[in-house]
Order: C-alpha cells, then sequence, then structure tokens
C-alpha cells in the first residue's frame, strides 16, 4: 500500500504543477496582449506592477473583461476623472462578485 500512496502523491504534485504553468502561461498571454496593445486598445492606463495585481487578484477572464470594458469607455469619451484605470477595474469586479452572490 505505501507504494500505491507514494504514486498517488506523486501523480498529484505533477497534476498541481502542470496545473500551475498552465495557469502561468494564460496570465503571460494575457500581460502580453496587454502589453501590445491588442486588449487594452492603446488606451488603458496599467503599469506592469499593476496588471500582476489584477492577475493575482482576478481570473484571466474576468482581466480580459474588465479591461476590454475600461478599453471601450475611454473609447466612447467616458473618462475615469476619480479613478485609475487600475482602481476602476477592481472596483467592478467587486461589484459583479457582490451581485453574483
Amino acid at each position: 500500500m505505501r507504494i500505491d500512496e507514494e504514486a498517488d502523491a506523486e501523480a498529484e504534485n505533477s497534476f498541481n504543477h502542470s496545473g500551475a504553468c498552465a495557469r502561468d502561461e494564460e496570465r503571460e498571454a494575457a500581460k502580453r496582449r496587454f502589453l501590445h496593445g491588442d486588449l487594452g486598445k492603446g488606451v488603458v492606463m496599467l503599469s506592469e506592477d499593476q496588471i500582476a495585481a489584477l492577475l493575482d487578484e482576478l481570473s484571466v477572464a474576468e482581466f480580459d473583461k474588465y479591461v476590454g470594458v475600461v478599453a471601450d469607455m475611454e473609447q466612447n469619451g467616458h473618462h475615469y476623472k476619480r479613478k485609475t484605470h487600475y482602481k476602476a477595474i477592481l472596483d467592478m469586479a467587486l461589484k459583479d462578485r457582490k451581485v453574483k452572490k
């Protein structure tokens, strides 16, 4: 039985490692899409530190969604006068999470 337990633990570690690698790759892809203007359309102002913080807090899908909302708002002339884009994205995510619960 000990061999089976070790094999299970090894398989679980391998799965966790590959899952973490996939998430890291997905986050890096989102960061590249943003930095190259494809996601933020060149109008969303976020530093690399802010991008990393947002990707720590949000899923990649949420990050993509809210950056897209901010980009669309900016392109349509609705500017965030009292908020940074970073704060606007966090506020939208918090609001959506409260509504969904």
